[in-house]
């Protein structure tokens, strides 16, 4: 296949205003074409609709019906982390893609995770979850930290710090920090080493694995398994 359309669900921080966000990536990437972006808001999207963010000739609108009319390859699920799962219901009831790009977490529940993992697994839907560390050589080349330190809510960075921890094979501890919202290996502050293009990266691995049948690079088992450890923090 030469370009997969994708729409990205969600017109919020990680879809449109971080500084790599799904809407962004598909737009760039060189491969993909941006067929539409939905979200439940009329003024959000009616502000995207006025100041230009969006290029003209990508859909807005905040009818999920939509995906049959635009028959995505590629759908990433952008909201709120606690909607996950009933927009991944929803959407299947109008179209199944080739794949999917969740933001992180895949669900707020394991339960909730593994119901996306399995019923993904028999449609034939390859699944990318976006723990963006995963992708960014800087953060992977670092030395094995002894622990890796978070701050801020359970979704925000505590299922990052373990999800990073499950990438090496000497597992470090994950504990929480005191300070600021952020992710730090020991010390070091994590979040600004994330300087390379990691959205194109997933991506582009998200093709790949559709292409070869191979596992993405962030799949769902291992994002299952950061869910359980988040969790069990926070009992």
């Amino acid at each position: 296949m030469g370009r997969y359309r994708a729409v990205v669900v969600g017109a919020g921080f990680a879809g449109v205003e971080m500084p790599q966000n799904h809407t962004q990536g598909y737009l760039e990437h060189p491969r993909t074409e941006l067929a539409g972006l939905i979200d439940t808001s009329e003024e959000r999207l009616e502000w995207l609709r006025l100041s230009g963010t969006i290029p003209p000739g990508v859909g807005l609108t905040s009818d999920l019906s939509f995906l049959s009319l635009w028959c995505p390859h590629l759908i990433s699920i952008a909201t709120p982390e606690k909607t996950h799962l009933e927009v991944f219901r929803r959407i299947l009831g109008f179209f199944t893609p080739l794949g999917l790009f969740i933001e992180k977490p895949l669900a707020t529940t394991v339960a909730g995770a593994r119901e996306i993992a399995e019923r993904s697994e028999e449609l034939g839907i390859s699944v990318q979850v976006n723990h963006a560390r995963a992708w960014d050589l800087d953060v992977r080349r670092m030395p094995r930290p002894e622990t890796i330190r978070y701050g801020g809510g359970p979704w925000r960075n505590d299922v990052h710090a373990h999800h990073l921890a499950g990438l090496y094979k000497d597992r470090p501890r994950v504990l929480p920090d005191g300070r600021e919202p952020g992710l730090f290996s020991d010390s070091v502050p994590l979040w600004g080493r994330i300087r390379q293009n990691t959205m194109g990266k997933a991506i582009s691995d998200l093709i790949s694995a559709i292409e070869y049948g191979t596992e993405p690079q962030c799949p769902p088992h291992d994002a299952i398994r950061a869910i359980e450890a988040t969790l069990k923090d926070h009992r």
